[in-house]
């Protein structure tokens, strides 16, 4: 698709939409009755709900000159209160790490912008997302940086406390993290060459580029973080989280369109509805940069992957070991050339099928079945963790002692297994020729000893006899 396309396209949605969405934002939200349970209206009933707000952390929710909470996540948890018929109270006089640190207690009874974490799991119950935003590196307009790996060795700014610092510390060691109090103070340390990129979700940053007036900054390129933005509820009333939750999905699609926009919006002299077009129209734009960004790092990413693929394929190839995946099925999903020359089977065969059908004797798959379903539930089995000896079988019906070892692993909550099975018939027939070999140098032993003990009796009887005829003994024994 060309440019003149694109620009055409883009001016006939804008077109499109500036005519249409006016009218939709002037119709007004009916009453909405959300259907709880009693045990959900019982909970409810004159609740006064403490909000653990952020005051500095717009467009999603700041505390304005007048005194007011505001801003995106404000008008969500409103507009779910309002359904509810509770009334909420934002605590504004401390910091949102202190309301983090008040909920685990109770002192705070909702976190209404919060993005989802394990480690948060632990005291908050989470709603479903009520929007996401992508994380972005902002740069000076001189500078170029397609991705992380390009700010390494360079100034990064974050906000500190939030959960971006934490996944890029845990995730990109290499980055000299710089944190800030708050993303417009991180913002304009970047305008001021104090750090060389700054990065954070794509809605906050592009709010306070265009109220601040940073017009020497760019939105350079995407991260693979996103930001699901969703309301925390004290660990203790999971009835209000779930009424929040019914709340949330009774507000319309336009409901949420509207508040976003009076959020992330911008303002242009010209006659269309820019306060309205203006935040589709740069998420289209920031789409379309963002595709060819990552399409860029697709590519090559694709690459890495077949090159890595080539590399684990030869090794696995190059071993004298059967290496066999399955999954918690014990159905193969990889079968390397060590495989296939010890169990008869080619990888085309194998792929799919039970590993414990083709390998093992059939007086013992029962209990490798049974095995199996308790490893399919807690990852865990008799061969994980070290080697055990076994029986095998091959596609002749041969059986022969092996060497097995499964290492598990888990992914998207599925356990898998790699499985290393070696043939030692070799050693273990080396290992009955050194055991009678043994045992022969024990009856040698046990032959000579008898032989020493009789020489020595004899000696004995011989002394004795000279000693009666009055001689002296003719040997001396030891």
């Amino acid at each position: 698709m060309n440019s003149k396309r694109i620009l055409l396209i883009l001016l006939m949605f804008f077109f499109f939409v500036s005519s249409a969405l006016p009218a939709m934002a002037q119709e007004k939200t009916r009453d909405v009755q959300v259907d709880l349970t009693a045990e959900e209206r019982a909970f409810l009933a004159g609740k006064q709900l403490r909000l653990g707000v952020d005051v500095a952390r717009p467009p999603f929710e700041h505390v304005d000159e007048k005194g007011a909470y505001t801003g995106i996540s404000a008008e969500f948890i409103a507009a779910a209160a309002k359904r509810l018929g509770i009334a909420v109270v934002p605590q504004t006089g401390m910091k949102w790490t202190e309301a983090m640190e008040k909920v685990k207690v109770g002192d705070i009874d909702v976190i209404p912008k919060v993005t989802p974490s394990a480690a948060r799991e632990k005291f908050l119950i989470f709603t479903k997302p009520y929007t996401t935003y992508p994380s972005v590196i902002v740069t000076r307009k001189d500078r170029l940086a397609g991705g992380l790996d390009d700010l390494r060795g360079l100034k990064v700014g974050v906000n500190k406390g939030q959960i971006i610092e934490s996944n890029l510390e845990r995730d990109h060691p290499e980055l000299s993290l710089v944190p800030y109090p708050d993303i417009e103070a991180g913002l304009r340390a970047l305008a001021t060459e104090k750090c060389d990129a700054f990065i954070d979700n794509l809605g906050a940053v592009a709010y306070t580029i265009e109220t601040v007036g940073l017009a020497n900054l760019r939105i350079a390129a995407s991260t693979p973080y996103t930001h699901d933005l969703a309301i925390g509820v004290r660990k203790d009333w999971p009835l209000l989280a779930s009424a929040l939750d019914k709340a949330l999905d009774s507000m319309t699609d336009q409901e949420k369109v509207e508040i976003k926009n009076r959020w992330l919006a911008f303002k242009y002299e010209a006659g269309i509805n820019w306060r309205i077009v203006g935040p589709i129209g740069a998420t289209l734009i920031a789409i379309i940069a963002f595709v060819l960004v990552w399409n860029r790092r697709l590519g090559r990413a694709i690459r890495e992957r077949e090159r890595s693929e080539h590399k684990i394929k030869a090794m696995s190839q190059a071993v004298d070991d059967a290496l066999v995946m399955i999954d918690s099925r014990g159905k193969v999903l990889f079968w390397n050339q060590a495989a296939e020359n010890l169990f008869g089977y080619s990888a085309a065969e194998a792929m799919g099928m039970d590993f414990h059908e083709m390998a093992v004797p059939a007086e013992g798959r029962e209990k490798a079945h049974t095995a199996m379903r308790q490893f399919a539930v807690t990852g865990q089995g008799v061969l994980f963790g070290a080697a055990r000896e076994t029986t095998a079988i091959n596609r002749s019906g041969e059986t022969f002692p092996v060497e097995g070892n499964l290492s598990p692993f888990q992914v998207d909550n599925e356990w898998f297994a790699v499985v290393t099975v070696r043939n030692v018939t070799d050693r273990k027939k080396a290992e009955a020729e050194l055991k009678e070999y043994v045992a022969d140098l024990e009856r040698f032993k046990r032959l000579v000893i008898g032989r020493e003990e009789r020489m020595i009796q004899l000696k004995e009887e011989i002394n004795g006899l000279t000693e009666k005829l009055g001689g002296e003994k003719k040997y001396k024994i030891v």
